[in-house]
């Protein structure tokens, strides 16, 4: 839901006014963060700007290495990868001396992606390796999952396909925990360019396609880092010359129809979730609790909203779950984001 963490970022920093202060330039770098995986590189411009013109010397080394973390993916976001090197190095230097393990982490993935993307596999294999090292005894899930997405790319780039394969099926396994639709997706793009290579191409288009139906989900480019996308773009044409566009167009469809459980079941070779049919489609009562659920509202918030009982709010909202094949509120959320986000 990142057009949801920004919305409330811009409202916190429209609050922050006078010096630089650490939990403004943290607002600052992780508003950034998220503007650029949608794509919207003009945001976090600005951001850095206005931060770097509040920086001064006596501004807190954790403060100018939040600045760092910012700008270092901002070039990252944008191609810049010698750029983003500089600055994403210093914040994990700044990050490791002060013991801020979160930020560090942070650091080190982005670190390591610029790495891998200037060929240099073997630090970026080693900056995915100290996240995981951070990560897995603590028993985190989000970072870790994203590291080992770009671990597996990085290991892949470097000719191991099959420990890229194991990497990536890791990563799925802990996105389904956490709804992690945006790194799910990438995931299912790396595995489709594998499957690719190694000439699976109907498997690649159905990868594809449920790939980029979880990056539309959340308001995102299909691919985030201009540095792989020569990757997805050898992937579809080399697919496209194995199928006919009849085949090709059959297979997308499919991907992008089995959803987050779907596909994830599918890229791990499960047998699919069942899918709702038309007679179990939410009412236009049910679809109004969704929206308001996806708003962050109560059972008792949604009852005064819509002039009804909690007792009834708490049963539409029990009736969606049943009918969607859903087990929490958030899934129901992401539901509306990703319906509200698909293209037409």
């Amino acid at each position: 839901m990142l057009s949801e963490g920004r919305h409330w970022f811009d409202r916190l920093l429209t609050h922050l006014t006078g010096p630089l202060t650490v939990e403004r330039a943290k607002a600052f770098y992780a508003d950034s963060i998220l503007a650029g995986l949608q794509g919207d590189l003009q945001v976090p411009t600005a951001l850095v700007r206005q931060g770097r013109l509040l920086a001064d010397q006596r501004t807190d080394p954790i403060s100018r290495a939040h600045l760092d973390l910012a700008e270092g993916f901002l070039a990252l976001f944008g191609g810049q990868l010698p750029d983003a090197r500089a600055h994403l190095d210093e914040a994990v230097q700044v990050y490791a001396a002060r013991g801020d393990l979160l930020c560090q982490v942070v650091a080190l993935i982005g670190l390591g992606l610029t790495h891998d993307m200037l060929g240099e596999a073997e630090r970026a294999i080693d900056c995915h390796e100290r996240v995981l090292a951070i990560t897995e005894p603590r028993g985190e899930v989000v970072y870790r999952s994203y590291t080992l997405w770009a671990l597996a790319v990085a290991v892949w780039r470097h000719g191991d396909r099959a420990r890229a394969i194991r990497l990536l099926e890791q990563s799925l396994q802990l996105n389904r925990g956490v709804n992690g639709r945006l790194n799910a997706s990438l995931c299912l793009q790396a595995l489709a360019w594998i499957a690719a290579e190694e000439h699976n191409s109907r498997l690649a288009a159905v990868l594809m396609g449920a790939a980029e139906e979880l990056a539309w989900s959340v308001g995102s480019p299909v691919v985030v880092f201009p540095g792989l996308l020569e990757y997805q773009q050898e992937c579809e044409r080399q697919t496209r010359r194995a199928l006919s566009d009849q085949a090709y167009a059959a297979a997308h469809r499919e991907g992008a129809a089995l959803g987050f459980s779907g596909a994830v079941a599918y890229a791990l070779g499960e047998q699919l979730p069942p899918t709702p049919t038309s007679a179990a489609d939410p009412t236009k009562r049910e679809r109004q609790v969704a929206e308001l659920v996806a708003e962050g509202l109560t059972n008792k918030e949604i009852a005064a909203r819509l002039t009804i009982s909690p007792r009834t709010a708490q049963g539409h909202v029990e009736h969606l779950l049943t009918k969607l094949g859903f087990t929490s509120r958030a899934q129901i959320a992401a539901w509306i984001v990703e319906s509200q986000n698909k293209p037409s």
